[in-house]
């Protein structure tokens, strides 16, 4: 391994450890990758085998949480799943450089709209309006589907969405929209990583790398989360993403 696969092992282990509680993971690392080079492409589909990976670990470290009927949760899976593959299909059909133009402007919105979200969180102003009732499946349709089509476009920045329209439109509790946020991750990252497949458009060398960089720092950072609050990593990932994303313009 290089300097730039350590670096991106070290990264893509920060990122999962805060990512695995309320989505992201992808906000730092996409950046990153396409600073060393890669195109728009072999970026989305080359990060979907963690994103799959982290998708599913926290399903199984936030279970106790659920608060999701099965109808609800294949609507967000079936809902992320036709998102992903509408945003991959728009990325598939712009030139390298519109779709790093395309990331880097999303990206900086995430960056402020995940900024927003946690200060939001943080300040308990989403828990006081939380009230107790049923939303039709069309609601979780429309907050599966989404995030995901910026997911398939960017390769990031679907779970903070996610995130957000589960606190303000589900009214979910923060450790229910952790569980919920990985169906929706689950659905677009599966059907971009079989486009993937399909095409070829893939690098396992890098794959491998953030795999098992995801694996761990998912695991360790759930088992934190379920102790402790993950709020002020939260923001330092977001610093970091923010500096990334700068980089790309002025360096």
């Amino acid at each position: 391994m290089d300097t730039n696969d350590l670096l991106l092992f070290f990264l893509t282990f920060i990122s999962a450890f805060v990512g695995i509680n309320f989505g992201g993971t992808m906000l730092l690392i996409v950046p990153l990758l396409l600073s060393f080079g890669y195109s728009p492409l072999l970026v989305l589909s080359s990060t979907r085998p963690a994103v799959m990976a982290q998708s599913l670990l926290g399903i199984r470290m936030f279970r106790k949480h659920r608060d999701l009927i099965r109808s609800q949760e294949v609507t967000l899976l079936v809902s992320a799943a036709l998102g992903g593959l509408v945003g991959t299909t728009i990325l598939s059909r712009l030139s390298n450089e519109q779709g790093i133009l395309l990331m880097i402007s999303i990206l900086i919105l995430l960056v402020l709209v995940s900024g927003v979200k946690t200060i939001l969180i943080k300040s308990n102003r989403l828990e006081r309006v939380r009230v107790k009732e049923k939303k039709s499946l069309l609601v979780y349709f429309l907050v599966g589907l989404s995030p995901a089509i910026i997911g398939g476009l960017v390769g990031a920045g679907g779970g903070p969405v996610v995130v957000l329209l589960a606190l303000l439109a589900l009214k979910k509790s923060t450790y229910a929209t952790a569980y919920l946020e990985k169906f929706v991750s689950l659905g677009h990252s599966s059907t971009v990583m079989i486009w993937a497949v399909f095409y070829g458009a893939i690098d396992v060398r890098l794959s491998l790398i953030m795999l098992s960089a995801t694996m761990i720092g998912a695991y360790l950072g759930a088992k934190v989360t379920l102790k402790l609050s993950p709020y002020w990593m939260y923001s330092v990932i977001v610093l970091l993403c923010l500096a990334l994303v700068l980089k790309q313009f002025f360096v």
